[in-house]
């Protein structure tokens, strides 16, 4: 039975962490190594996981954010295929299972991710459906470049099965980053191989408790942090110099549409210099004569004005947001 990592980083979150573990020894798939990094936690998370006892390893640091959390995780890692699961999430029992018997049938993939089911103020819902994608690799498939697809996407690392050299190589999760910090490793590791992708609802997201934050609300709350997370991964992608064609053109849309983005909360945040030196850079990024209309609206009517056009023309209609695009 292939051995699997399982690594739950945490902070404070005694009053959930339970589930999630219980779900991942709820696994049919029962060959796991599972590592709990509490990252200087002050809740009595310490005596939750020692309650367990074996397989499950616990591992304490002073707090240094998920990133760095989940990089020890890999480090203890000690099989060839590791998993993650945030410690107010959940899984499916048949989720190692499922993602181990597409691997062996597809040997050539580095990782697999699935769709996930999402609980929101309440309502359930899946990645696929929000991203207008809902019957998309319903049988599975194999992706052989899958960058464009995980910045469209932006898949949770909770559904993600990688192996350990392939994220060794990806460089690991950037610990600067502390938003959007899964979006920049995944599209990292894009970069290196063939994934799995499958519409089975493998994961289930979602938070609760005390002090819990939806899913969107850091993005509403600090925007500009949001937006400056987007366009650091996008501009690091830019670099790279084993694009395509499409992928080449994708990310400067992207960069020109994050740009133009971040300038309209510096202009709602009454940083005037920053904002028109952003749309003049979101018009370089991508010249075209769309990106050239869209700074010009911008600028005559405002975000306000521009979100309001953009809601008349039913565009961005979805409420929930991993990012502002």
């Amino acid at each position: 039975m292939i051995p699997v990592s399982v690594i739950i980083p945490t902070y404070n979150r005694s009053h959930c962490l339970g589930d999630a573990i219980d779900s991942v020894l709820a696994q049919t798939h029962k060959n796991l190594e599972i590592i709990v990094v509490d990252d200087g936690s002050t809740d009595g998370t310490k005596d939750i996981v020692r309650s367990y006892g074996w397989p499950v390893k616990y591992i304490y640091q002073t707090n240094q954010g998920v990133s760095a959390a989940r990089n020890r995780g890999i480090k203890e890692a000690r099989s060839e295929w590791i998993a993650f699961l945030d410690s107010d999430d959940e899984w499916h029992q048949k989720k190692i299972e499922t993602q181990l018997i597409f691997t062996q049938k597809h040997p050539e993939i580095c990782a697999h991710l699935t769709n996930v089911t999402i609980v929101h103020d309440g309502k359930k819902s899946s990645l696929f459906s929000i991203r207008e994608k809902p019957n998309f690799a319903i049988d599975g498939l194999v992706i052989d470049r899958p960058l464009i697809l995980t910045l469209q996407m932006q898949f949770f690392t909770q559904s993600l099965l990688v192996n350990k050299n392939s994220i060794l190589k990806a460089g690991l999760f950037d610990t600067a980053m502390s938003l959007h910090e899964d979006t920049d490793l995944l599209s990292r590791l894009a970069l290196l191989g063939a994934w799995g992708v499958s519409n089975s609802q493998l994961a289930t997201i979602y938070r609760k408790g005390p002090g819990a934050m939806a899913l969107s609300s850091q993005h509403i709350q600090h925007p500009i942090f949001s937006l400056q997370s987007m366009l650091k991964i996008f501009a690091n992608l830019s670099q790279h110099q084993a694009l395509s064609v499409d992928e080449i053109t994708f990310i400067r849309k992207g960069l020109s549409g994050y740009r133009f983005s971040l300038a309209m909360e510096y202009r709602h945040a009454g940083d005037y210099k920053s904002c028109f030196s952003g749309i003049l850079q979101s018009v370089k990024d991508f010249p075209s004569i769309r990106s050239v209309a869209k700074a010009l609206l911008g600028i005559l009517l405002g975000p306000v004005g521009f979100k309001k056009l953009l809601k008349l023309l039913c565009i961005n209609k979805n409420k929930f947001r991993r990012s502002l695009t």
